[in-house]
């Protein structure tokens, strides 16, 4: 749990957060494997998707059957829909089998409401997704 700790503190998202509070999001949001294949977020799924932040492996980011990216170590992948902006806008599927910490969206909105320098970062990840 501590190395999950250290990545998401040396993350833009959760920079400057104490580490009790990057504690408590790792005991709350257990790591979680996925086989590759798995499909983490669907594009236009109807329920937001978690805040899944990547700790091994990779997943591929698809737009309309066409890959565009690929997560890796410390990438984040919901990030849009997690900030409440649309649904999701891209299918993510590992690509290997890979770790994941998947944050549903109500810690995020614990986390928004507490914090308002998080929230606006959430937001600033998402729109900076979109404009690619």
């Amino acid at each position: 749990a501590d190395t999950i700790v250290q990545l998401l503190d040396s993350l833009p998202l959760f920079a400057g957060m104490a580490p009790q509070t990057l504690e408590a999001i790792v005991q709350a949001c257990p790591a979680s494997s996925f086989e590759a294949g798995h499909q983490l977020i669907a594009e236009n799924q109807a329920n937001p998707a978690d805040l899944y932040v990547v700790l091994d492996g990779q997943a591929c980011v698809i737009i309309n059957g066409t890959e565009v990216g690929r997560l890796e170590a410390g990438d984040l992948a919901g990030e849009i829909s997690s900030a409440g902006i649309s649904p999701p806008v891209a299918d993510v599927i590992a690509a290997t089998d890979m770790r994941a910490l998947a944050i549903p969206r109500a810690v995020l909105g614990e986390l928004s409401a507490t914090d308002a320098a998080f929230k606006a970062r959430l937001t600033q990840a998402a729109f900076s997704r979109i404009r690619g």
